[in-house]
């Protein structure tokens, strides 16, 4: 069995549909006849303008507030695991003692509230 498809409208469309229900003296099942589109569709588009108002009819690509704001949150924790991993390959010199360069890192991150157990690398136990 094939899946069925969807018509898709535009934002403008939505919001013309529900101009033209309110504005004229028309009644919504001609409306909707004249637009080629089903009757309860056109109350669907007006709860939903009612409901979210600038927020409805976000359209394909956009995102809700939320998931916008879930995806910044997720690039930059990856962002800073990154920096997190070459602090911890540039803590150990040659010699297994940390270097100048990361202490000075260390007690900087320290005054912008991370713990040194973010920065330093674990030891491994031999």
């Amino acid at each position: 069995m094939s899946k069925r498809q969807y018509r898709r409208f535009t934002k403008e469309f939505k919001l013309e549909a529900i101009r033209l229900v309110e504005e004229s003296d028309k009644p919504v099942t001609q409306v909707a006849r004249e637009l080629g589109i089903r009757v309860n569709q056109i109350y669907k588009w007006k709860k939903q303008l009612e409901e979210k108002q600038a927020g409805a009819f976000p359209g394909k690509g956009k995102q809700a507030d939320t998931d916008a704001e879930l995806a910044a949150l997720r690039r930059e924790l990856e962002r800073v695991k990154e920096e997190n991993e070459i602090l911890k390959k540039a803590a150990s010199g040659s010699t297994g003692h940390c270097n100048i360069r990361l202490q000075f890192i260390c007690r900087g991150a320290e005054r912008q509230g991370f713990s040194r157990a973010c920065i330093e690398p674990q030891r491994d136990s031999v």
